[in-house]
């Protein structure tokens, strides 16, 4: 078997030998400088290595170009009121709580994921049924509501209070919105009466004087996540 061999400028040698098998091959080295690599050396110097030809697993480095790290997690917020108040509520009106949480998205295209709970007791003479709502920016987004036709039916979730001292009801609901822009955006909660008529209602606590030690004080809160699109 021939051999070519290639001697060090002070000492040792390389020697290059053809494949064992039988056959004809030929090797072209390139023109620019550079080193030739072993099929058992290390591939940490490889800098052009045309996409079609990957195989295999890849364990860090990934983006979302071509489809790959969509739906990643960017950000969370959250408010959350543990501590009671009280709001005057009216029919068909949108009445702002004051629970609300401000999210800066990093792209337009990205998903805002919305999920608000609200716990709330009413007056015993107050009306049953009232509808959380969110507001976006301070106005209600109906957007993210029912297809009612008349604005003031158009509400994210119902619940019920029975007329009654001690009731309280907790309802939550999940939306999910498109930034649209990268500039802050707030989300907020809003409640509604299923009549016109008017009464008070009490967050985080039922109607009588809630002093007792096995009176509920729930919370109330919302958080906002956004996803990578």
């Amino acid at each position: 078997m021939s051999k070519i061999r290639l001697h060090g400028s002070s000492s040792g040698y390389t020697e290059i030998a053809p494949a064992s098998a039988a056959g004809s091959g030929t090797v072209t080295l390139p023109t620019s400088t550079g080193e030739i690599l072993l099929t058992d050396g290390s591939a940490a110097s490889l800098t052009q290595i045309p996409a079609a030809n990957l195989v295999g697993v890849c364990t860090s480095g990934l983006t979302r170009t071509g489809g790959f790290g969509g739906g990643k997690i960017l950000q969370v917020q959250s408010t959350l009121k543990t501590d009671t108040a009280s709001y005057t509520l009216s029919g068909g009106a949108l009445s702002t709580i004051n629970i609300s949480v401000s999210i800066t998205p990093a792209s337009a295209s990205n998903k805002i994921i919305i999920h608000a709970h609200l716990s709330v007791g009413m007056d015993s003479d107050g009306e049953d049924d009232f509808a959380m709502c969110l507001t976006k920016d301070g106005s209600n987004y109906d957007t993210l509501s029912g297809d009612a036709s008349g604005s003031s039916s158009r509400v994210l979730a119902v619940g019920s209070n029975h007329d009654h001292t001690y009731h309280q009801s907790t309802i939550s609901a999940t939306a999910v919105d498109t930034a649209g822009g990268t500039s802050a955006i707030t989300y907020g909660i809003a409640v509604r009466l299923r009549d016109n008529g008017s009464t008070v209602g009490y967050v985080n606590r039922h109607s009588s004087s809630d002093t007792n030690a096995w009176d509920f004080r729930p919370t109330s809160g919302i958080t906002v996540m956004e996803v990578e699109v």
